[in-house]
């Protein structure tokens, strides 16, 4: 069971990805899916680091439909902003925009951030120029409109 869930997540990230890519304006990279292994519960269901995505299958196996904290995780690890160079509002702003203006979330249980609600209003050609400023860690470029 583990293993068939992991295998359909990762399906559903692989046809989810161009389009979050695009929405970055980003170059696509592969990845890797994983369950945690720390033992960690809660408000993080997944994080991404280098080429992983580690998930908390205790999540996933009852909430099976929320790509859109794979698409979240994804926007985290195509950017790799690097350390201190952008405020974590923002980082995680750019994630969430991508989920919300994918459509994956359940408007039940999950909003977007005032920021997140910002980026997601921006023009197609700003957003990407913000995920490019952040992944060269010149956020401090960017020119809000």
């Amino acid at each position: 069971m583990n293993r068939k869930l992991l295998a359909a997540l990762r399906s559903a990230l692989e046809e989810d990805a161009p389009s979050v890519a695009d929405l970055l304006g980003l170059a696509q990279r592969p990845f890797t899916l994983e369950w945690m292994r720390d033992g960690r519960h809660g408000a993080a269901h997944c994080h991404a680091a280098e080429e992983r995505i580690c998930l908390d299958y205790g999540w996933f196996r009852t909430h099976r439909d929320d790509i859109g904290a794979l698409s979240h995780e994804y926007t985290h690890l195509l950017q790799e902003v690097p350390g201190g160079t952008c405020p974590g509002e923002v980082i995680e702003g750019l994630a969430d925009a991508v989920r919300y203006l994918l459509g994956h979330f359940d408007p039940s249980w999950w909003t977007p951030s005032p920021m997140a609600s910002r980026i997601a209003g921006l023009a197609p050609q700003q957003r990407r120029e913000l995920a490019n400023l952040m992944q060269a860690g010149r956020y401090g470029e960017f020119a809000w409109p």
